[in-house]
């Protein structure tokens, strides 16, 4: 019996060892509500940001927002987890969490086609936990998505996203013109806040000492702050 026991620890040891440790943010919303809004999803992959995705909405509410992000969350799962691998979703929306579970009734029309997509993809996910978050609360892939949402629905505002025809409501491949090479984009971080940029996913170039991300529309908006 004692022997057996040992076997089973080894065999679920190795089987765990096996399975990918992902977890998953996302967030949306509207200023005002209803009004201009954009969403954003990070998938971290055993602490490590792998990819993330978002996008503009020229006139949209708090709950399509959330769902907006929760649902392209969903997307990044597809594209990079397995269906057995563990996964936690941190959502700060207690409305998307509790209707896409079943604990509440999506009444609004606006939300039931939303709903039903999100609950179509995370059926695939045997091992897919959701967890609600406190918004604003320091959990650094909350505040992540949160700063990659404020920072869109400003650029709206300054009228970048607002004067062209696509937008990401009508075309969920829609990036907004703004020139990407695919090569490294270096930031101008300073030491006090290499903790902050490395947990959003820079890398330290040690030739040139100084992180970097690449090139594209949707880190433009998180490391604005840092762009040279």
């Amino acid at each position: 019996m004692y022997c057996q026991r040992i076997k089973r620890i080894k065999y679920l040891t190795y089987a765990f060892s096996l399975v990918s440790m992902w977890d998953l943010y996302s967030d949306g919303g509207a200023a005002p509500n209803p009004g201009p809004g954009a969403y954003c999803a990070a998938l971290y992959k055993e602490g490590v940001l792998v990819e993330s995705a978002g996008g503009f909405l020229p006139k949209t509410t708090n709950n399509v927002a959330e769902y907006r992000g929760f649902l392209s969350g969903l997307r990044l799962m597809k594209d990079n987890c397995t269906s057995d691998d563990i996964i936690v979703a941190h959502l700060d929306s207690q409305l998307v969490l509790k209707q896409v579970t079943g604990e509440w009734k999506v009444k609004e029309r606006s939300l039931q086609e939303l709903c039903t997509q999100c609950t179509t993809i995370s059926s695939a996910f045997s091992n897919l936990q959701m967890k609600w978050v406190k918004g604003h609360s320091g959990d650094i892939g909350n505040e992540y998505v949160d700063s990659v949402c404020t920072q869109l629905i400003r650029m709206s505002v300054n009228n970048k996203l607002g004067s062209d025809e696509r937008t990401s409501d009508s075309d969920p491949d829609f990036e907004p013109d703004i020139e990407t090479d695919n090569k490294r984009l270096y930031i101008s971080c300073p030491f006090s806040e290499k903790d902050e940029v490395k947990a959003m996913g820079a890398r330290w170039d040690p030739d040139k000492r100084k992180w970097w991300v690449s090139n594209d529309y949707i880190n433009r908006i998180k490391f604005s702050k840092w762009i040279e």
